[in-house]
């Protein structure tokens, strides 16, 4: 693959440091989809990891997936395409459930699922690895993406999240692939030095073009990473209508004005 526009862009080491990594994307539906093909784009080299099969409601936000895909698995159908998009990458895929022995040998896991169950798991594994984590979370006109590396974690920012059935507020596909951008530019800028959202969540409203990012303190009564100071304070969440889905209202915010302002935040 020619990679000549992007060596431009962040410079030719920078992209030699791509091609030596390795990214572990657990849940291979619409997040995984967008994020694993900007991954395979960027140069990475890719482990795909899902139990789950491609089903006919997946279809809308997973651009690699097709009619003829449904009831195959879905990460072994996305590595097969991936591999299409770039042989030059090491593509590998895994049809189980998330564990240790998978995400051991990677350099940085990416959280595409959609339960609190699965994410919390990951959250608690790559704490105990010493493995960044990029989580991210979308439901309906929102999108939530945090960096996890020696910070606050998963747990500091939602330490009891549950998943209810009581509704299902779907997923847009602009959305997902908005969502995926921001994690997937987590994972470039980890690995070439640049800035992550550590210690704070990235949060986009779709309805209100919002982009907003909050402060997450570590908590000292957290079950993966505690210390001392208590994150909640900072957050309204209200409660889930659809799996790992939730909105959040920021007390306080540092408001992102354009994207051509990221670094020029003010006070909300």
């Amino acid at each position: 693959m020619d990679y000549s526009r992007q060596i431009v862009a962040i410079g030719k080491k920078n992209h030699e440091q791509l091609r030596e990594k390795r990214a572990a994307i657990v849940g291979c539906g619409g997040l995984g989809n967008f994020s694993s093909l900007l991954l395979c784009l960027s140069g990475i080299n890719l482990v795909l990891i899902d139990h789950d099969n491609v089903g006919a409601s997946n279809l809308h936000r997973c651009p690699l997936f097709s009619e003829r895909d449904i009831g195959k698995n879905k990460a072994e159908v996305l590595a097969k395409r991936l591999r299409e998009h770039n042989p030059g990458i090491d593509v590998t895929y895994i049809t189980k459930k998330a564990r240790e022995e998978h995400i051991r040998d990677v350099d940085i896991v990416l959280d595409c699922t959609d339960t609190f169950a699965t994410k919390y798991l990951l959250n608690s594994m790559c704490i105990k690895m010493e493995i960044p984590l990029v989580y991210a979370s979308v439901s309906g006109y929102d999108g939530q993406v945090m960096f996890i590396h020696k910070s606050a974690c998963l747990r500091c920012f939602i330490p009891n999240g549950s998943d209810n059935p009581c509704g299902v507020v779907g997923a847009i596909p602009a959305v997902v692939s908005m969502i995926s951008s921001v994690q997937v530019m987590q994972v470039i800028n980890f690995f070439i030095g640049g800035k992550v959202l550590k210690d704070e969540v990235f949060i986009y409203n779709a309805k209100r073009n919002a982009f907003y990012t909050v402060e997450v303190k570590k908590r000292e009564d957290c079950k993966d990473c505690g210390t001392k100071e208590n994150a909640m304070d900072f957050l309204t969440i209200q409660p889930c209508k659809a799996k790992a889905a939730f909105s959040i209202i920021p007390k306080k915010m540092h408001v992102i004005q354009k994207w051509e302002d990221v670094d020029k935040c003010e006070q909300g």
